[in-house]
């Protein structure tokens, strides 16, 4: 899926639903960079108002699927 982050906030509030999943595995990856979806420092790094990939790895797919309906408020808008 994916995402694209107004500010700083959102950031932080985005690590923090990712945070909640144990056994779930988040990476947001810029072109050839990736950092853990729970990093906050490594997500603004990206900087803000870009769009960026991200990519749930876990074998629970009850969680996975919970985790991307969370994470759709952060979709970019078409």
């Amino acid at each position: 899926m994916k995402v694209v982050f107004k500010s700083p906030e959102e950031v932080s509030e985005f690590a923090g639903i990712c945070g909640k999943y144990d056994g779930v595995d988040v990476s947001v990856t810029n072109k050839s960079m990736t950092v853990d979806g729970c990093s906050v420092v490594g997500i603004l790094g990206f900087g803000t108002g870009k769009v960026l990939d991200v990519d749930i790895i876990t074998q629970d797919k009850a969680a996975e699927a919970e985790l991307t309906g969370k994470l759709q408020k952060f979709a970019p808008e078409e």
